[in-house]
């Protein structure tokens, strides 16, 4: 049988990457799962004014002291409170939102941090660049060399791309070739 005083509030040791715009989770559990529903659950950031990023209180989110950068940008998973989940849900990440977060479980005096990294939104690094580039780069060459033979046309725009791709369009984004982010 697992007491509730034998639990452990466990949150990521690897730091966690996003990019600006993006929604992320911060990862916190309790170990063995223990029910949190009926507890205070916070989430602070130390060195912000005030340091309360989500406070979740007698069944609800409790916004009164909560940090004005964060208003509607936060939520617990509340339907998974009941299996020791406290991870928060981060919308529209910002790059001042970088930093260390602590989740506190307030009637076992229990904290757990992780680190959040934030990289600037990359417009060469998005999907829906790389998804329209061809097209364009297609349409392109088809007006502008429209008089040359067509063996010399079908092959520029895949070599641009290609050219342009491993140029680094990408190299505003600080994470922009790299595999493991946590060493950016």
């Amino acid at each position: 049988m697992v007491f509730p005083s034998s639990s452990e509030l466990i949150c990521s040791h690897q730091p966690i990457v996003a990019l600006a715009g993006d929604d992320v989770i911060l990862p916190c559990q309790l170990q063995p799962a223990v029910s949190v529903s009926s507890e205070t659950t916070l989430w602070i950031r130390p060195g912000l004014d005030p340091k309360y990023i989500h406070v979740h209180e007698a069944g609800r989110q409790m916004t009164i002291n909560q940090n004005p950068d964060f208003r509607q940008r936060t939520a617990l998973f509340v339907d998974q409170l009941m299996n020791g989940n406290v991870s928060l849900k981060l919308f529209r990440v910002k790059p001042s939102d970088a930093g260390r977060y602590t989740c506190i479980r307030e009637s076992k005096k229990m904290e757990a941090s992780v680190q959040l990294i934030v990289g600037k939104s990359c417009f060469f690094f998005s999907l829906q660049f790389l998804m329209f580039l061809p097209v364009g780069l297609h349409f392109f060459f088809f007006f502008f060399f429209r008089g040359t033979k067509k063996t010399h046309i079908s092959l520029l725009p895949p070599l641009l791309f290609a050219f342009l791709c491993l140029r680094g369009l990408t190299r505003e984004c600080p994470y922009a070739g790299k595999s493991d982010f946590s060493r950016a």
